[in-house]
């Protein structure tokens, strides 16, 4: 696959699989077990846009160090 979509699937899976655990979790088992997961999904919020924030900054960079500079 390229790499647009690996990115994208990875971020995909990530937070459905969050998802899913909290709802495992609390139909399973007691409600606090599904604190863990639920913390696991507010980080995922918080790393996602922060990993993808990343990604642009690196293809910028990488696009900049590709085009010739024009003095």
């Amino acid at each position: 696959m390229s790499e647009d979509r690996v990115r994208t699937t990875a971020f995909e899976v990530g937070l459905q699989n969050s998802g899913l655990a909290v709802a495992l979790a609390a139909s399973l088992f007691e409600p606090a077990a599904a604190l863990i997961p639920a913390l696991f999904s507010v980080w995922h919020n918080v790393t996602g846009p922060a990993l993808a924030s990343y990604f642009t900054w690196r293809d910028d960079q990488r696009a900049g160090a590709a085009s010739p500079t024009a003095d």
